[in-house]
Parts: C-alpha cells; structure tokens; sequence
C-alpha cells in the first residue's frame, strides 16, 4: 500500500496496467498487501475460481433459506474480499445444512431503486448457477423491477451480470482509499468526507480540502480500478 500511495503512483496507475494487460489477453488481479496479509485464504479462493480450481457445488442441488441481516453480514465477513455490510434483503443457499451462498439487496445508495450490495460463495467453492438462483428469488419475493450493482475491476469482470439480464451502463472512475501510515488500515473515502472531519481527527482546519486535512493527519491515499456499473430494469418489455 505504502509504495503505491498518490504521493508516488499516478491515481490512473492500477487501471492503467488492468488494461494494457486486457489488450493482450490477460487478466490481472490486484491485491493490496493488507488484504494478503488479513485476507490470505479469501485471496486464495477468488483465484482458485477464476482457475477452476474451487470445489462444485450446483445450484440445483441447493435449498434457498432466508437469513437475517446480521447472519448476512458474518458470512461476507468470513468469505468476501470487503467484508460485510447490513442490507434490507438477505438470502442464502443450503447445501448438507451447510450455508454455502449468499446475497444481499438494499436501497440505492443513490436514487429510489435497489442496489445489489453483496454476493458470495464459501471459501474455496463455487455454487454453479447460484448467482442466478439468488437473484430471481430475491426479486420475486421482495418485488424489485429496477436492480444496480457495482463490479470490483481490482478482482472481477461482471460475466455473472451479463448472463443474468443485466446491462452495463458505464464505468467509473478510480476510487480512493486512506490509510493511517501508524496501522495501515484501509478505510473508504465516505467515512472522511469534509463535513466529517471535525469529529474525526485531531487536527482540522476548515480552510483546506479534505484531502490536505488527511495528510495532516498522518493519512495517504491509494486508487483502486474502479467500477463496472450494471443495471437490472425487469420493466422493459
């Protein structure tokens, strides 16, 4: 993370190399050291599945189960790269009474329409046709038309929503992270927006931006690829 902070790598860096290496037939991962050293076996299991390497289990054989949200969120705590959040809707799969899939839908973060927050399979295995499963229970049940998720580009390609009805709409910009240079903790741009700064840190000043108030405190910044934006409109005829 240190040596790929905005004081030494162009913020355009990781996506920069995601497509040079896409225009001649590789895809490539990016895994921040933190995640390696934290996250060890959930790095493992995103590139076992993109290997084939994972253990199969198939959709069909599975038992769809309603969890709660607090449920949903220990599961992406163990098993998904950026861990868990709360969502409204929460929905898993069973297999030998073991909960080897889940999904997550809440409100959008930013219009009136929902957005697909989480999705998951165990460690070290892959629910054939478990994405699919999910989503069409979780839209039925709970009457959802109109459907927005965001793909990681660091990780993964969006093949999942371009099977399942989902058109990609754009993609955005490289995101940014701050770190503590003190624990190296990775923490997203929306807990240090200005406004929340007063609260937050040590030293504020209101007379500069946000980002020179971070640095202040000790904080670097480090971009992501961005995202594959994709919607799903179940009202389109």
């Amino acid at each position: 993370m240190f040596w790929h902070n905005d004081n030494i790598k162009d913020s355009n860096h990781l996506l920069e190399k995601t497509i040079e290496c896409n225009n001649i037939g590789i895809r490539l991962l990016h895994f921040y050291d933190i995640e390696i050293l934290n996250k060890f076996d959930i790095v493992c299991s995103i590139i076992n599945n993109i290997l084939y390497k994972n253990y199969k289990i198939y959709g069909r054989e599975t038992s769809i189960v309603n969890i709660t949200s607090i449920e949903a969120k220990q599961f992406f705590d163990i098993n998904h790269i950026q861990g868990g959040v709360y969502s409204k809707y929460n929905a898993g799969l069973t297999y030998c009474d073991k909960l080897v899939a889940v999904m997550s839908i809440s409100k959008s973060r930013y219009d009136n329409t929902f957005e697909l927050t989480r999705f998951a399979n165990i460690k070290f295995n892959t629910v054939i046709g478990g994405f699919s499963k999910l989503l069409k229970y979780l839209l039925k049940t709970n009457n959802i038309e109109k459907l927005t998720s965001y793909v990681d580009l660091r990780f993964f390609t969006g093949d999942a929503y371009k099977s399942n009805g989902f058109i990609k709409t754009h993609q955005s910009k490289p995101n940014y992270y701050y770190f503590n240079k003190k624990d190296y903790i990775l923490e997203s741009r929306i807990k240090y927006q200005k406004h929340k700064l007063p609260k937050l840190l040590n030293n504020f000043d209101i007379n500069i931006s946000e980002y020179e108030n971070m640095k202040t405190n000790g904080y670097l910044r480090i971009f992501d690829c961005g995202n594959l934006v994709y919607k799903y409109n179940n009202t389109i005829e």
